[in-house]
């Protein structure tokens, strides 16, 4: 007895179906190890973040900061900042305790010291600190002296070449892809795994490529620290009298 042949458009049909089967459970493995098969990306977006930062010579911006210091997670502050090379920093807390106190530092001037001005806790006292002083550190992570985009992007770089280099690291970066942060395009990379933090999301400015945003976690996904860089102006002209305690518009 003669087996009537399947119809070309069945054939068709049954071989779509086979297709369409696979390509419903490919893309599942293929996106699930996709952001992982992209550590050179995240590599490189992290330099190119880097090497603009290094390139500005001076800027202005708010920088909103949150860190947990000896276990307690301290409440966000709104620090406006001016910066110059090669290393002079203004600061003034605009909440918060401390808002209103404003701190000066240039690497080689004032003994090496910052100066901090009246306001917070401290009232009308106006005082000269070494930035690594305990009192200075008392409710910071890190020195006033690591101030600045390029010092935060170089302490990440830096940590991740090192953790590269131990073997069986288990440091793993990502290249997550473009995303709106808020209403800010951006690039995001995650980097787990590190000695700086068990995961650490970083946000990156699409049109500059400076940083925008970064958020670091414990093991139990608890926040270290959060610095997010708003209002960034690079246009400016600073001089000598915006990092002068004598500055008029100061009330050191």
């Amino acid at each position: 007895m003669n087996k009537k042949k399947a119809h070309p458009f069945v054939k068709e049909i049954t071989f779509l179906g086979i297709i369409v089967s696979f390509l419903l459970l490919f893309p599942l493995s293929l996106f699930a190890q996709g952001e992982a098969d992209f550590p050179e990306r995240a590599v490189e977006e992290l330099k190119k973040c880097q090497e603009r930062a290094n390139a500005l010579n001076e800027y202005t911006l708010t920088l909103i900061k949150q860190e947990r210091i000896r276990g307690k997670l301290n409440p966000a502050q709104n620090i406006y900042v001016k910066w110059k090379k090669p290393l002079m920093i203004y600061l003034k807390i605009n909440s918060g305790n401390d808002s209103g106190r404003e701190i000066i530092y240039v690497r080689g001037k004032n003994n090496d010291k910052m100066i901090v001005s009246p306001g917070g806790i401290l009232g009308a006292i106006t005082i000269k600190i070494s930035p690594e002083s305990r009192m200075a550190m008392r409710n910071n992570r890190h020195s006033v002296a690591e101030a600045g985009m390029a010092s935060t992007m170089r302490r990440i770089n830096t940590t991740i070449k090192e953790d590269m280099k131990k073997p069986n690291h288990k440091i793993r970066l990502t290249y997550v892809g473009e995303e709106m942060y808020g209403d800010t395009e951006t690039v995001h990379v995650r980097v787990e795994n590190s000695s700086y933090a068990a995961r650490t999301e970083i946000y990156i400015y699409k049109s500059s490529r400076l940083i925008y945003a970064l958020f670091s976690y414990d093991e139990k996904g608890g926040l270290i620290e959060s610095y997010i860089y708003k209002d960034i102006k690079t246009d400016v002209d600073l001089t000598d009298k915006d990092f002068d305690p004598k500055n008029k518009e100061y009330k050191f």
